[in-house]
């Protein structure tokens, strides 16, 4: 039966257990320190990525705007298509307009809010007045990083709120907000489902979810694009 021999430097060969020690030890330190900067290009791929995904400053007026108005796109469809307000027959062709009118439901589109007492935040991304049932639906979608989505959602309940009261003084209907809110890449609420459901029409968040990522992936390569 053959015997595996250890290679050794020749001052570990001598029976110097001090030598053998540092030998060992060395060994075991370039291990540790090739995990260490393993763990460090982790980190950096994962914050350089987060950054792209929803916190470029520079990407923040065109890219990202683009990826939200595709989401808005698809809630804007469901919503015409369950109110009765004419579409086209597929969602990729719809196309946001200001305002839609059906009956007594009208759906507003990045519009203005204009109240007696000055508000800030009036400008929800879709509106739906329905005069006969006398509701008002405030529906503001946002694509933030991942680990920011029950924040996010918190902060758009709390930002439209005074435009709710305000609305519902003025027109005498009772106002809801219903924040819509996807992670970068695809990160959800608990409560998204449950906020749908206020929405009228039929809303996949499968769909949503494919809706933002795509817009997401579409940001990174054209960026790495550029960058080669």
């Amino acid at each position: 039966m053959g015997y595996e021999t250890i290679s050794l430097p020749v001052a570990c060969r001598r029976n110097d257990s001090n030598s053998v020690l540092l030998y060992y030890l060395s060994d075991r330190c370039s291990e540790v320190c090739l995990s260490i900067i393993i763990i460090i290009i982790i980190i950096i791929i994962i914050k350089t990525t987060g950054h792209l995904n929803s916190g470029c400053p520079i990407l923040e007026n065109y890219e990202y705007l683009m990826r939200l108005d595709k989401v808005c796109t698809h809630l804007h469809y469901s919503i015409c298509k369950a109110l009765g307000i004419e579409t086209t027959d597929r969602r990729y062709t719809h196309m946001l307009k200001p305002v839609c009118e059906e009956g007594d439901v009208t759906v507003l589109w990045n519009q203005a809010v204009h109240t007696d007492r000055e508000v800030t935040a009036n400008r929800p991304d879709i509106i739906i007045k329905n005069e006969k049932e006398k509701t008002c639906t405030l529906i503001d979608v946002a694509i933030p990083a991942d680990r920011d989505v029950v924040q996010k959602e918190a902060e758009k309940k709390l930002k439209y709120n005074s435009l709710c009261i305000e609305m519902q003084r003025m027109w005498n209907l009772k106002c809801t907000v219903v924040p819509v809110i996807i992670g970068a890449t695809g990160m959800v609420t608990r409560s998204l489902r449950k906020n749908l459901e206020a929405v009228p029409g039929k809303h996949s968040i499968d769909s949503l979810q494919k809706t933002a990522i795509l817009g997401t992936a579409h940001t990174i390569r054209k960026v790495l694009q550029c960058e080669a």
